[in-house]
């Protein structure tokens, strides 16, 4: 190990001088990223220079009496230990993604110096500032390293990763052998044993063994996507803040003691239970009879990712039918998707790309995955609130805060809610596209996800009652009026397919209807045109066409008749 500084730099709390660990090992690669890195490396091409809004972090309280030494010594032994480390992605000639791991190199190491009463205020700064600038992976390490000293006695380490090599569970794996090697000069007996390393998970991945695993997931995946709404927000369109996405925050004693009382009951988890509730209140304010969420799956309790420094996530879809039965029902329902998401969500993310495209092109939709669901708690393994089986939910619930927590121009995402325990309760959060939901309706959700979750843990209550009882608060889905139809579980704006159609063949006349069919009401469109027109071109140009327009579908029956047809009857 060599550490390099230069002293150069200060702040008000004392200096800051820039350095580096440099590290050597074995050169690997470059190799396929695994599955999950995948994901993230989309992800974070797609987000450009706001891509640090994915980035990791995690700091490590310093055991008094260590030399600055010995700590540099620790997080050596920890790059080291772990290629994620000494890794970068490299370009393939076709532009595909790899990863290659390289015999030498030095990681950023920044030197911070605090007072005693500034320790946790100049960790906390130095990790917003170490995490507010994105990671160039093609050039630069996936980790940037900290060590906030007193008098020159280390106190805090902090790491900021990027989120393509690590995510929450990796964050605990290092948090803790970082605890261990620094509690003492005998490594745990958990180093005896060598880390999992990403080239050798991805070459499983493309081994036969991972190709039937992606094949199983690849097959529920498709029984969800043709049964999922289009989208979640098909409209009607609002107009949207300054900032266009912004994030709520609530912190509620009553909704933590409330989950922990229904999932007692019900015998499940409380991330069950707080999906199914999400769930319950998407569908009241979007008017969806089905509601469908992109969830963060861990996969840590995988044996062979259980301890890798990497990123091991996959996305599972679970689609909540929100029509009958009673919130135990609903909770039941989700718990069982749940459950096969888990087993069943790894995947080639090409494979699930080139999926969702025949799904989409089958049922003449384009599918909008942009409602996610994340419980951070089940992640990074936060501790649990306290039980209090006296309290009295609704004066706990004189103690909820709401607060408006951040704002961006762009995201990748209509509707992100996530959970974590901080303090004295657990924290829920929703970021929203104001285009497709306002700040006062966000607002009346997650004042609603609370009511019901207080009600639900006093007995277990049908849907409609629920729905009923926050619609008394101004929970309602929006007025869409009576161009607006149901269709193959989708909220469809007639307006919409024939504004889409005209704009494909401008000129022609267009209509559009819904009748009954075998099983339910099917979209029809007929273009008056005496043109030739070939009808498989013009549908393969209306999927081409949809994504500019959320409220609109590829009519199942499109005929072209002559222009001087009468419009009677339907365009059937």
């Amino acid at each position: 190990m060599t550490v390099t500084s230069d002293r150069s730099g200060s702040s008000a709390d004392g200096p800051r001088i820039p350095g580096t660990i440099a590290f050597s090992g074995p050169a690997r690669g470059p190799g396929p990223l695994m599955w999950a890195q995948r994901l993230l490396w989309n992800d974070s091409q797609w987000m450009g220079e706001e891509a640090h809004y994915f980035n990791m972090a995690l700091s490590v309280p310093v055991p008094d009496g260590l030399s600055h030494e010995e700590v540099m010594d620790a997080l050596s032994r920890v790059v080291h230990r772990h290629e994620a480390f000494r890794s970068r992605v490299t370009l393939a000639a076709d532009g595909e993604p790899l990863q290659e791991v390289f015999a030498s190199g030095a990681l950023p190491v920044l030197l911070a110096e605090a007072s005693e009463g500034t320790v946790d205020e100049v960790a906390a700064r130095c990790r917003e500032e170490l995490s507010g600038r994105s990671f160039d992976l093609l050039e630069d390490w996936p980790a940037r390293l900290c060590v906030v000293s007193v008098r020159g006695m280390p106190a805090r380490v902090v790491m900021v990763l990027s989120h393509v090599f690590a995510d929450g569970g990796a964050t605990r794996v290092l948090s803790q052998e970082l605890a261990e090697l620094m509690s003492g000069p005998v490594p745990p007996a958990s180093w005896a044993v060598p880390a999992p390393q990403p080239l050798d998970r991805s070459a499983h991945e493309q081994s036969a063994a991972g190709r039937r695993l992606s094949a199983r997931s690849l097959e529920r995946l498709e029984q969800q996507l043709r049964t999922m709404p289009q989208t979640m927000f098909p409209g009607p369109r609002l107009t949207p803040d300054p900032h266009r996405f912004k994030r709520l925050e609530m912190r509620s004693p009553a909704l933590t003691e409330a989950l922990r009382r229904i999932a007692g009951r019900d015998g499940t988890t409380t991330s069950n239970v707080l999906l199914a509730a999400t769930a319950l209140m998407l569908g009241v304010f979007t008017g969806n009879r089905r509601v469908a969420f992109k969830t963060i799956l861990g996969n840590r309790s995988f044996l062979d990712l259980k301890r890798i420094v990497s990123s091991a996530v996959s996305n599972g879809l679970v689609c909540a039918d929100l029509s009958d039965g009673s919130f135990t029902g609903l909770v039941h329902s989700v718990a069982q998707a749940t459950r096969a998401d888990l087993l069943r969500s790894q995947c080639d993310p090409a494979e699930r790309e080139r999926l969702t495209a025949r799904v989409n092109a089958e049922r003449g939709v384009h599918l909008d995955l942009s409602s996610f669901f994340n419980d951070i708690r089940v992640f990074m393994g936060e501790r649990s609130v306290e039980p209090d089986d006296d309290a009295d939910l609704d004066g706990l619930a004189s103690r909820t805060r709401l607060a408006w927590i951040g704002e961006w121009d762009r995201q990748d995402a209509k509707f992100f809610f996530h959970a974590r325990t901080l303090g004295d309760c657990d924290h829920v959060y929703a970021m929203v596209d104001t285009a497709f939901m306002s700040t006062e309706s966000a607002e009346r959700l997650m004042r609603g996800l609370e009511r019901v979750l207080i009600r639900s843990a006093g007995a277990d209550l049908p849907l409609q009652e629920l729905r009923g009882l926050v619609a008394a608060d101004g929970c309602r889905p929006p007025a869409r009026g009576e161009d607006w139809v149901p269709v193959d579980d989708c909220w469809i704006c007639l307006p919409d397919v024939v504004s889409m159609l005209s704009g494909l063949l401008p000129g022609r006349r267009v209509e559009a209807g819904v009748g009954e069919g075998v099983n339910g009401p099917v979209l029809s469109a007929r273009v008056f045109c005496d043109e030739p027109v070939d009808v498989e071109e013009l549908r393969r140009a209306a999927h081409r066409a949809l994504p500019g327009f959320p409220g609109a579908m590829v009519p199942a029956l499109l005929t072209v008749v002559p222009a001087g047809s009468t419009a009677e009857g339907s365009p059937a």
